[in-house]
């Protein structure tokens, strides 16, 4: 029986907790059992921002593990934080364009992008959480880019429907670049 999870964090306005809300909607719609815990308080203001999201095939034994397998850091403060909370032999994404410390833990596999400077490249800084979701996925295959564009496309408002290109260019790019990190 799979199970597994990830902590997401950054700070507030990264879109840390879009990112986990959809891992967890996504997962739904494949028929997993999903654990979304978001982390509220003085991140609304600027602060960190973090949520896991546990995944399983069948019943969850913990909503939250004191060392999830996996963690996505988007900035220097949240790496600082959460480093040293990721299980041995678990996979860090880590955010190249805020964390400068290239030090990694030797027990993790780490998947370190610019994720800034590749969102800017495709066209809007707020995409850098799907790219990092997308590299989350490419490394561990857990959902398709499909599964979660699905998700995604009954997620967003009607306003927002015009992005969803973007969406999918950003969690392609990621997808990618975890699957080259694996070559």
């Amino acid at each position: 029986m799979m199970q597994t999870g990830v902590l997401l964090a950054g700070h507030g306005g990264q879109g840390v907790m879009f990112a986990g809300e959809l891992l967890a909607k996504s997962g739904i719609t494949r028929n997993l059992e999903v654990a979304f815990l978001p982390s509220y308080g003085p991140e609304m203001r600027g602060g960190t921002a973090n949520c896991t999201v546990m995944l399983a095939e069948g019943e969850l034994d913990c909503p939250l593990p004191d060392h999830p397998p996996a963690a996505i850091v988007l900035n220097a403060m949240s790496y600082e934080r959460f480093q040293d909370a990721i299980a041995p032999n678990g996979l860090m994404i880590v955010n190249t364009s805020l964390v400068s410390e290239r030090k990694w833990r030797e027990d993790l596999k780490v998947i370190a992008l610019p994720l800034n400077d590749l969102a800017v490249k495709l066209g809007s800084e707020r995409v850098l959480n799907l790219i990092a979701l997308g590299a989350y996925l490419g490394a561990t295959k857990l959902l398709t880019l499909d599964d979660v564009m699905t998700t995604m496309e009954g997620l967003v408002s009607e306003r927002h429907k015009h992005l969803l290109p973007l969406n999918r260019d950003a969690l392609k790019i990621g997808f990618d670049a975890a699957e080259k990190e694996k070559a």
